[in-house]
């Protein structure tokens, strides 16, 4: 359960998969159907920015996650130095 303390508490994807019984997105009908309006914002949103969520959340699905951490080092690193920029704190 979750409680107000929380960072997921108010996440409008957590409450829904809670009043649909399921623990991850994937499992979610909708966004398989790509008919979930809530999603499919939220992806437009990023995708605004240059960030496809649809493909990287299929690396994770698909256990992908080390290449997943590798492209996100890759494309948030400075382009002059090779650190890190601090915007992929946000994704990772």
């Amino acid at each position: 359960m979750l409680t107000p303390e929380d960072w997921r508490y108010d996440c409008k994807f957590v409450v829904c998969q809670g009043e649909k019984g399921i623990s991850i997105f994937f499992e979610c009908l909708q966004f398989n159907g790509k008919t979930c309006k809530k999603y499919e914002k939220f992806f437009g949103d990023y995708l605004e920015d240059d960030i496809d969520l649809r493909k990287t959340l299929a690396m994770i699905e698909e256990g992908r996650i080390d290449e997943f951490f590798s492209e996100m080092e890759r494309k948030y690193a400075c382009r002059h130095c090779g650190n890190r920029t601090g915007l992929e704190t946000y994704l990772l």
